[in-house]
């Protein structure tokens, strides 16, 4: 209902809305709204304090999204909503007003929804709504057209709203990409074969990078490991892969362009998501549970990269590791051969100490040392650090020695027919419209032959699924055509130290090593380290 800033005002101040939505129109030019409201407003009961002007703007646009009149619907302070406030028109606010004043209502809005959404907050505040076509809510007549004009807004809204949710089901139900985020590796394309709907299909420069993911992840490598990899090979993280689709479709950069920016930086959080997003199985779930059509089958939204049983059993190896914390410790210079160096002496983890930091504050481990060195009970009397540089190297000489020469190996996974699955879901399918039927809920004109039709659509397809031979989903082991010694050469030495740690290899140093004597260690390989290595290496191989 409206009011006026304060009981004893005699005066309704006025904000005026002049809207134009091409400049060259004169039968509604600006001029001729500033008379029509100094017209208005020309009563010893109103006061013009300032016109709101939006010129080129379409009526659809939502009155407190426009340049000129939005700011006047904002809160500066707490005391704009009570009208106690002491700001000008130079810092607009909606503690300045009582009304808002027009030529026609469609100088405020064209859009019945916008309507209900204003009319709604005016009567929060105790706004009114003047205009030159007989709308004045300062009035009790006005006021009643105004909620008929209202309540016939809500009722359009509320069809659009529904019409809206009817459109998004039954898109849903048919497999259409709605809008919205597009996840990591996929592109929202227009299929012909839908209509020319949008689909989800690879995106050939990054769907790559999610297998490897999917590949990496599954070998048992952490999400720090997996994000450190994909810096080193200059995948394109998912902020920068957004950042350059929002700029391309701004027009402010090329494709070209684009490819030549920084790949950004990876952290595990970003590869997380990516790893527990069901888009990796092509399925449409809403709500918690997967989308099914009228048949009572899964409906896909994009391509698929895995099964779902292969997404369900990667989860669940995801979860049964806890080693998020020690890799992170891994990733820090003086840790890359955590758990590999141990002292010869009292078999003690060896640990970096710092040689050099550079100016741009880079540190340089130059040095290893026994854990004793640090306490008051050395395990040699002489303990010494030794050259950083001669552990790494004996490490790698003897570690290529061995394997080397042997051929990179990568794990091709075949995801089979999924038949036993698919078979499963139609028998609980039919048990499903069976109890429906059992519960009377196909009690209606033509609900026979609805159910019949289902159950014969769930029938025809189980006797077609038992007659295919399952295949289950498993590996092949692929040469890459590269050695383990070209694959080594590719890695850093943070890399390097998680597949040390992979395969079991320990480096046992004698702690008193002297300038100019070479370093003295043991090392040790397990009996399975060429089976390890072929684990950890097959999904980087593959990229």
């Amino acid at each position: 209902m409206f009011h006026r800033a304060t009981p004893s005002d005699q005066v309704i101040r006025c904000l005026g809305s002049v809207r134009l939505s091409l400049e060259g129109d004169h039968t509604t030019s600006p001029e001729r709204q500033h008379d029509t409201l100094q017209r208005i407003t020309g009563r010893d009961d109103r006061a013009l304090i300032d016109v709101a002007e939006d010129l080129n703007v379409s009526g659809t646009t939502h009155p407190m999204e426009r340049e000129g009149l939005g700011p006047w619907f904002r809160d500066l302070t707490p005391a704009c909503k009570t009208s106690t406030c002491d700001h000008t028109p130079d810092a607009p606010c909606m503690g300045q007003w009582d009304a808002i004043v027009a030529w026609k209502m469609d100088r405020i809005t064209r859009r019945a929804i916008h309507f209900h959404i204003v009319m709604d907050w005016m009567k929060t505040y105790g706004k009114a709504i003047i205009t030159d076509d007989g709308i004045d809510t300062t009035t009790k007549s006005g006021q009643v057209m105004a909620e008929m004009m209202a309540m016939v807004a809500s009722w359009e809204w509320q069809a659009i709203q529904e019409r809206n949710m009817d459109a998004t089901r039954k898109h849903r139900t048919l497999g259409y990409w709605k809008g919205g985020p597009v996840a990591y590796g996929w592109a929202a394309v227009r299929d012909p074969n839908r209509n020319g709907k949008y689909f989800l299909f690879f995106e050939e420069a990054t769907i790559r990078w999610v297998e490897l993911m999917v590949n990496l992840s599954w070998d048992g490598h952490s999400d720090g490991q997996i994000a450190r990899l994909l810096e080193e090979k200059g995948a394109v993280a998912p902020a920068e892969w957004k950042e350059r689709k929002r700029l391309i479709k701004a027009g402010l950069l090329t494709e070209e362009e684009a490819a030549r920016r920084a790949p950004g930086q990876w952290h595990a959080g970003a590869v997380h998501a990516i790893l527990t997003n069901r888009v990796l199985t092509g399925e449409s779930w809403h709500d918690g549970r997967p989308v099914r059509n009228d048949e009572g089958e899964v409906v896909m939204r994009a391509q698929q990269l895995i099964t779902k049983q292969r997404f369900e059993a990667l989860q669940k190896k995801r979860a049964s590791r806890s080693k998020l914390a020690g890799n992170a410790a891994a990733s820090k210079g003086s840790m890359f051969l955590r758990d590999v160096a141990f002292c010869l002496s009292c078999n003690r983890p060896g640990y970096g100490v710092v040689g050099h930091r550079g100016a741009d504050g880079h540190v340089d481990y130059k040095y290893l040392r026994c854990a004793s060195a640090n306490g008051t009970r050395k395990c040699h009397p002489e303990v010494k650090t030794v050259h950083m540089d001669e552990v790494k190297k004996l490490i790698q000489d003897y570690f290529l020695a061995r394997v080397g020469d042997e051929p990179a190996m990568r794990r091709e996974y075949h995801p089979g027919n999924d038949v036993g699955e698919r078979l499963e879901e139609v028998n609980l399918l039919i048990l499903d419209i069976r109890a429906e039927k059992d519960a009377g809920l196909y009690r209606y004109q033509g609900g026979q032959e609805d159910y019949l039709g289902r159950l014969k659509k769930l029938t025809d397809r189980k006797v077609s699924l038992e007659a295919q031979e399952a295949i289950k989903p498993h590996y092949e082991w692929v040469d890459t055509g590269k050695t383990y010694r070209e694959s080594w050469e590719e890695l850093s030495w943070v890399s390097r130290g998680d597949l040390l740690r992979e395969c079991g290899v320990t480096a046992q140093f004698w702690p008193t090593g002297q300038t100019g004597n070479p370093v003295r260690m043991v090392l040790d390989f397990p009996d399975d380290m060429i089976d390890r290595l072929r684990e950890y290496t097959s999904a980087a191989a593959a990229a």
